[in-house]
């Protein structure tokens, strides 16, 4: 870097000295507007870094910074922790300060997690994954000091594309090293929780080309988001699973994996996925084959995007053996496992209608319609109107039959909602109460047949 003191440097690129007016080298003017929740130009931050201009918008969590390294001479990313809905700025420009008692907590909690996410980034050295040179605490708040890259975001690149969308090879050229880096972050026990093409930076190399970079971790959002009674700021419509609207929704690997698989789609074919909630009642998510994309990358997406998060591949290397081909992504035809990531009830909604070419009673066994459909149409109404059916047959081998063929449908559908209640994550009352129901039921079931037994052998 430049041997010229950094206090007459231009804040917006830290290169050239800035005399007055517009930085010959960046083209930057200091007189511009500043984003009126950030700290002002030429601020220091832990007796260490100088605040230079805001890099791209500030978010509903934080806000970074472009910064000079004092004690290294090197420009950094400097990602100040603030929560805007929880707090403002104390009079001196600088300081956090928690809007009340109740935001105080949230920030706080919040503030842990987003210390913990740094702890576990600087010890991630990955070529995907953006680099954390250290972190700090100051200003009531906490920063990360990341490395700085020029280039520009994925969702900036593919606006910039005529029809929004980029070619095949390009995608996978660009998505596998990010995938690269997932699994690293998989492997630390860690999520991102917050994938998007906003959070994919192409940072450019030297001699051309660029390398994608996964940034913007979610961690501390997520932590807010599950304690407050709002999630709006917390997901990204599209990109974010089911699991991730509800404070209880259970989370893992195939959290992310969907995302990943929902950037894969908007560069593939230029629209992002409906919002997950969406796909529950009616899913019109189209096949990636509909816009040319092969087969066996158009159905590794599709299971990406499947609304179950079980029904998901379950590790990055799975998705990136289909995306490769090397494995097409199996039917699912085991029960999911007792960790697997829970959802919410869900309806039938499979990502390009890969899930309604299943048979429907392997579906109904495994609960797959969720436990209200599978309780309430599968279970009750069905049995409603056999009973009635029942009362109009009179020939006694008829009766039997359609009572044995009955039978072995009302097992399936109890064993169905005994494990779509299993995966439910609503109320636990209304699981409790359908597995009450089914063991009633099945209770009824045998008394049935023994009455029936006992009649036949009277007769």
């Amino acid at each position: 870097m430049s041997p010229v003191d950094p206090a007459i440097l231009c804040p917006g690129c830290f290169v050239a000295p800035l005399s007055a007016g517009v930085c010959g080298y960046c083209g930057f003017d200091p007189r511009e507007p500043r984003p009126p929740s950030a700290i002002g130009l030429g601020a220091l931050v832990g007796n260490q870094f100088l605040l230079g201009r805001v890099l791209g918008k500030p978010g509903g969590f934080g806000i970074t910074y472009l910064a000079f390294d004092r004690e290294d001479g090197q420009r950094v990313a400097l990602k100040e922790y603030m929560p805007r809905d929880l707090v403002v700025r104390a009079a001196d420009g600088s300081t956090i300060l928690p809007q009340s008692q109740e935001e105080g907590d949230l920030f706080r909690h919040g503030l842990g997690q987003f210390v913990r996410e740094a702890r576990t980034l600087a010890q991630l050295h990955h070529p995907n994954i953006v680099g954390v040179r250290r972190f700090l605490e100051a200003n009531g708040t906490a920063y990360l000091a990341m490395d700085y890259y020029r280039g520009v975001s994925l969702a900036e690149y593919l606006g910039a594309q005529p029809d929004g969308r980029v070619p095949e090879h390009t995608a996978l050229a660009l998505m596998q090293p990010v995938l690269d880096g997932l699994r690293a972050v998989h492997a630390q026990g860690f999520l991102h929780r917050d994938i998007k093409p906003a959070n994919i930076y192409l940072a450019k190399i030297e001699g051309g080309g660029v390398n994608p970079i996964l940034i913007d971790f979610g961690a501390a959002r997520t932590a807010i988001g599950e304690r407050s009674r709002s999630l709006s700021v917390v997901v990204t419509d599209g990109y974010a699973p089911f699991e991730q609207y509800h404070r209880r929704g259970r989370q893992g690997p195939a959290t992310d994996l969907y995302a990943a698989g929902a950037v894969l789609y908007r560069m593939l074919t230029g629209r992002t996925p409906p919002p997950a909630p969406e796909r529950m009642s009616r899913d019109t998510l189209e096949p990636a084959s509909r816009y040319g994309i092969s087969a066996p990358v158009s159905d590794a997406i599709g299971h990406a995007l499947q609304v179950e998060a079980y029904q998901r591949p379950q590790t990055v290397q799975l998705f990136q053996q289909a995306l490769a081909g090397a494995a097409p992504p199996p039917p699912v035809r085991h029960d999911p496992p007792a960790a697997a990531f829970r959802s919410e009830d869900t309806a039938d909604a499979g990502a390009g209608g890969s899930q309604r070419s299943q048979a429907f009673f392997p579906r109904l066994w495994r609960g797959d319609f969720g436990l209200a459909k599978t309780f309430w149409l599968y279970l009750v109404l069905v049995s409603v109107l056999v009973g009635f059916a029942l009362n109009l047959v009179e020939s006694l081998p008829v009766l039997l039959l359609v009572l044995l063929l009955f039978t072995a449908y009302r097992v399936v559908a109890l064993v169905g909602t005994w494990r779509a209640a299993d995966r439910f994550t609503g109320s636990k009352v209304w699981g409790v109460l359908s597995k009450l129901v089914v063991v009633g039921d099945v209770a009824m079931t045998l008394w049935g047949w023994v009455a029936v037994l006992t009649l036949l052998g009277e007769l």
